[in-house]
C-alpha cells in the first residue's frame, strides 16, 4: 500500500524540513552549529516523523476534499507531535512542563514543517504526472 516512490518523497521531505528548521535555529538562537542541529533534526525527523506521517497518509487515505485532506493531516500531525511532546514529558521527571519551550516549539515546528514540505512536494510530483 506504501509505495516507494511515497516513502521515497518523504525521505526527502523530512531532509528538506530538517535543513529548513536548522537553518531558522542557527539565526534565532545560534547556540551551535548548523550540523549540530541538522543532525538532531533529521534523526528525529526521520526515525519519528517519517514514520508518522505515513501512517497520517494511511488514515487520510480515503478522505475526499483537498481542503479537508490537508486540514485533517496537519491535526494528526499535531496530535502526533503532542504526544511526543507528552512522551518526553515523562523521560525525565514525570513534569510535562520540565522541558524547556524551544524543544516543545521545535516538535510542533518540526510536524508543520514536515507537513507544509511534503505537501509541497505532493504537489509538485501530482502537477509533473499530469
Amino acid at each position: 500500500m506504501v509505495k516507494q516512490v511515497v516513502v521515497l518523497r518523504k525521505i526527502i521531505s523530512g531532509i528538506l524540513s530538517s535543513a529548513i528548521l536548522s537553518l531558522l535555529l542557527v539565526f534565532i538562537h545560534g547556540y551551535t552549529s548548523f550540523i549540530i542541529y541538522f543532525v538532531y533534526f533529521s534523526l528525529g525527523t526521520l526515525v519519528i516523523g517519517l514514520p508518522i506521517s505515513i501512517i497520517t497518509d494511511l488514515v487520510i487515505f480515503k478522505i475526499k476534499g483537498a481542503l479537508k485532506y490537508l486540514f485533517i493531516g496537519l491535526i494528526l500531525h499535531l496530535v502526533f507531535a503532542s504526544f511526543i511532546v507528552y512522551l518526553f514529558s515523562f523521560a525525565e521527571s514525570g513534569n510535562f512542563l520540565t522541558y524547556s519551550n524551544d524543544l516543545v516549539y521545535s516538535i510542533f515546528a518540526a510536524a508543520v514543517v514536515l507537513w507544509v514540505v511534503e505537501g509541497i512536494l505532493k504537489k509538485i510530483g501530482s502537477d509533473e504526472n499530469k
